[in-house]
């Protein structure tokens, strides 16, 4: 194991050998080939609630109880996730595992179109809401806990990853404990198959569009949050440092990417330590430290070997195909790239994309920038669906992305 210095210069030179790893390869795309070469997964996270009372469903009592049946029934293989949590492994390859505040969470495995995508989220994604229901849990697809403040809301696993996080967090304000109990996201992960640099570049800028064109988590404890989309306003209170867009700027290469990358993950503090808080790079650290603490950053858009997409509310699951379509047909091909990095280079006003992402939280569609955005964003990705063919989208799943984006304009 290798100790990285006390020097900044050193600790940053580590960091972007690890930062660097990250960054997929500049192109899958077969040559002359409209087809993708990529692969596209999803991560479903759903709010589960005692039925009766929608109170937060405990992993001691109901919420256990559930998961230990249908794993036993549907024969799903038991093992002990990295991070302290429960986890089970499905038949079709997918993961079932637990966030603190008991969110339930599919990880699927990756699939070579978003058609086979959409039809397990639903296939997968329905199977567990009517078992839960059986045994008085109501699983909700919701950006927010509409139900409960914090307050009512345990920190259900205790792992020392988690415990380290609630206790960074508090050290900021209550942002961090209503993401790590009440919120839940559905995040899309996608190959760039074309242009990475010029990928990365879109899936950031597009970032508050997909916010405002997604949201939906208004309501918080009860009441009207007075934000399109509550779980987003808690990410931009969570920690500024560890959070937002990298790397946004027009036409990013690679390398300067993986640099600004490397600037945020060495700046950012480092949750392992202990108070007072301090940069990453600022103090010896180890290649342990160096894992630990890039899991430990949420950026909007986050690479992990491919493109972590970050920044969409959980929506009922009649309607994932909507931001799986958007975000795939926006990456599907070179023409459809083009014409999104257009869109967004429109010259609207000066608000930085990272202010646009707390305008995405609060107003969403009704803001008209976003709203003009967006709707250009999504016949883009509409097109480029239709041009992929039935095979990467079928006409029922693209007419669930325009149904989505009539209601969310209307709204």
């Amino acid at each position: 194991m290798r100790w990285w210095s006390g020097n900044p210069a050193e600790a940053r030179l580590g960091i972007e050998e690890a930062v660097a790893r990250l960054f997929p390869p500049q192109s899958l795309a077969p040559a002359g080939g409209l087809a993708p070469a990529g692969l596209i997964g999803a991560e479903l996270e759903l709010l589960a609630f005692t039925a009766e009372t929608y109170a937060v469903a405990r992993l001691d009592g109901e919420l256990g109880e559930w998961l230990r049946d249908i794993g036993t029934r549907d024969g799903w293989r038991s093992t002990g996730s990295d991070k302290g949590a429960p986890k089970y492994t499905l038949s079709g390859g997918g993961t079932i595992t637990l966030e603190p505040g008991g969110q339930v969470e599919y990880s699927s495995p990756p699939f070579a179109s978003p058609s086979l995508l959409i039809d397990d989220l639903q296939r997968v994604g329905s199977r567990l809401v009517s078992s839960a229901a059986s045994h008085g849990v109501a699983l909700m697809a919701v950006g927010i806990d509409p139900f409960n403040d914090i307050a009512q809301v345990p920190l259900q696993l205790t792992s020392e990853r988690y415990a380290r996080m609630d206790a960074y967090f508090a050290s900021i304000g209550p942002s961090g404990a209503r993401m790590m109990r009440q919120t839940a996201a559905l995040q899309i992960s996608i190959d760039p198959v074309h242009d990475a640099d010029l990928t990365w570049s879109v899936l950031n800028r597009a970032a508050p569009m997909m916010t405002a064109l997604f949201a939906n988590s208004r309501t918080y404890a009860g009441a009207d949050s007075g934000y399109a989309s509550y779980r987003a306003h808690m990410w931009r209170g969570l920690d500024p440092g560890r959070t937002g867009i990298v790397g946004s700027g027009d036409g990013d290469s690679n390398s300067d990417a993986i640099a600004a990358y490397t600037r945020f993950a060495t700046e950012a503090p480092f949750i392992g330590d202990t108070p007072p808080y301090v940069a990453f790079g600022a103090v010896p650290r180890s290649d342990a430290d160096v894992e630990y603490h890039l899991s430990t950053l949420f950026p909007e858009i986050r690479p992990k070997g491919y493109y972590e997409v970050r920044c969409i509310d959980a929506i009922p699951i009649e309607f994932c195909a909507a931001p799986i379509l958007f975000v795939a047909g926006l990456c599907a091909d070179a023409i459809a790239l083009r014409a999104a990095d257009a869109v967004l280079d429109m010259p609207v006003h000066e608000t930085p994309v990272h202010d646009m992402l707390a305008c995405a939280a609060e107003q969403g569609m009704a803001d008209d920038v976003l709203r003009a955005r967006a709707r250009a964003l999504v016949t883009i990705a509409e097109e480029a669906c239709v041009r992929a063919g039935d095979s990467f989208a079928c006409a029922q799943q693209i007419e669930i992305l325009r149904t989505w984006t009539a209601r969310s304009l209307a709204a």
